[in-house]
């Protein structure tokens, strides 16, 4: 009787564990980088950049934001509707870092106009 009580109590404890450390790690805030501090070390890192945006493209699925702050760089985002977006506006977008032919891409999950 005592090792399904121990057994339960465990269990117990190790879901509840998951659960706050879930919600624990959803509400810690990435900060802010700028694109000139990217480095190879932070591709598959969740980042946070700011920045102005100075062309949109947009492919099937897919729309390109060059986004500058202190130098150009390539934000992709993948959805199937485009955000809408204009030229010159100052947004903040949450992505990861990847390298994609030898070269450093961003792919933004969130964007949001500052």
């Amino acid at each position: 009787m005592r090792e399904k009580t121990l057994f339960k109590i465990a269990l117990v404890t190790s879901i509840a564990g998951l659960i706050i450390l879930f919600f624990t790690l959803e509400t810690i805030p990435v900060s802010p980088i700028t694109l000139s501090q990217l480095r190879t070390e932070d591709i598959r890192k969740e980042v946070l950049i700011r920045g102005t945006i100075t062309r949109i493209t947009t492919h099937d699925g897919l729309q390109v934001l060059y986004v500058v702050s202190s130098e150009s760089f390539p934000v992709m985002v993948f959805r199937d509707d485009a955000i809408p977006l204009e030229k010159g506006k100052e947004v903040e977008i949450r992505g990861t870092m990847s390298e994609y032919n030898h070269s450093k891409q961003f792919l933004g999950e969130e964007v949001r106009v500052i």
